[in-house]
């Protein structure tokens, strides 16, 4: 069930410390991504993986800048049905002030999401073992002691090419990895000689059977038109990221807790910038199958002829 390993969860400042969301991170295992969506702030992730600082928080990592992870602030504790925060005056990106809040929290299974770390030892390829239980879709990688990148993978464009999570650009011909298994990636950068790396994998279910899927990564391409690209992904989905590949964009990501709704314009944040929720161009909605693009010629989503990778993952499902 979806339910069990991502939320979509929305809070105010200054409510309660612990946020229960229903997923088991204590047991399990995951990553909880937090953004203000009614201020300028930088997005923040923190995992079961990296650990905690000396200040009792789990280091953060920021999505949309190419910093060296952080210490300060932000989750203290990992339950099984969620987290706790800390939520003195000084964690702005997390629990400030009259901030409102979204944390999309992602949840290790198999056929779904895990997250590792390693330290590089400067090879020029190397295999890292993984527990997704099938071959990764889309990887970002991000060294956490220094100044760097997040490099990405994604399937729809194969080994020769590469995204940066916290940058507009399009791709380029500087991958990070060099062939995926349901065991292992094999990676072709991101391994300076003791450097430490973590890595975020995600997977896409598209072979598994339909009430199986909780997960699909894929690629369509803008029409310009103000009808375009439609994407049958066989269900309805509640959470959607969007990136221009052949052509520069920001990261887009929509959840149906912050809104997508019908005829009107989207609520949107983007993962390389740290803007507050937008509430930009309808050019997304979803229906039972999938999603549909409109509003013409519109950068982030449909400018004619380029390609634009995305992942989506499945609205929850009722459970026998």
């Amino acid at each position: 069930n979806v339910a069990e390993v991502f939320s979509a969860f929305l809070y105010k400042a200054g409510s309660a410390e612990r946020k229960v969301n229903g997923i088991d991170l204590a047991g399990e295992g995951g990553m909880v991504w937090t953004k203000s969506r009614t201020s300028t702030s930088n997005h923040r992730i923190q995992d079961t993986v990296r650990g905690t600082s000396a200040s009792g928080h789990y280091k953060n990592i920021t999505p949309n800048s190419s910093g060296a992870e952080g210490t300060q602030g932000g989750i203290t504790t990992f339950h099984n049905n969620g987290y706790s925060l800390d939520n003195s005056s000084s964690v702005t990106d997390w629990n400030n002030g009259s901030n409102n809040y979204v944390s999309w929290t992602f949840r290790k299974k198999e056929k779904f999401f895990d997250v590792l770390n390693y330290t590089g030892n400067g090879a020029s390829s190397r295999a890292i073992s993984h527990g997704l239980g099938s071959t990764p879709a889309f990887i970002w990688i991000k060294a956490t002691s220094g100044s760097d990148h997040w490099y990405c993978y994604h399937t729809s464009l194969g080994f020769s090419k590469n995204l940066k999570l916290n940058t507009v650009d399009p791709q380029d011909s500087y991958p990070p990895v060099s062939a995926t298994s349901d065991t292992t990636f094999t990676l072709s950068g991101s391994n300076n000689s003791g450097t430490p790396y973590v890595a975020y994998l995600f997977a896409d279910n598209s072979s598994e059977l339909a009430d199986n899927q909780m997960i699909k990564c894929g690629i369509y391409t803008g029409t310009g038109a103000s009808v375009g690209a439609t994407v049958n992904l066989g269900w309805e989905p509640q959470f959607v990221m969007v990136k221009a590949a052949t052509g520069g964009g920001s990261w887009a990501m929509f959840d149906t807790m912050r809104g997508i709704p019908y005829g009107s314009d989207n609520v949107t944040l983007f993962a390389n910038t740290t803007a507050a929720d937008q509430v930009a161009a309808n050019w997304l909605e979803l229906n039972s199958t999938g999603f549909k693009i409109f509003n013409g010629n519109y950068g982030n989503g449909n400018t004619n002829n380029v390609n634009y990778i995305y992942m989506a993952i499945r609205a929850p499902m009722m459970k026998a």
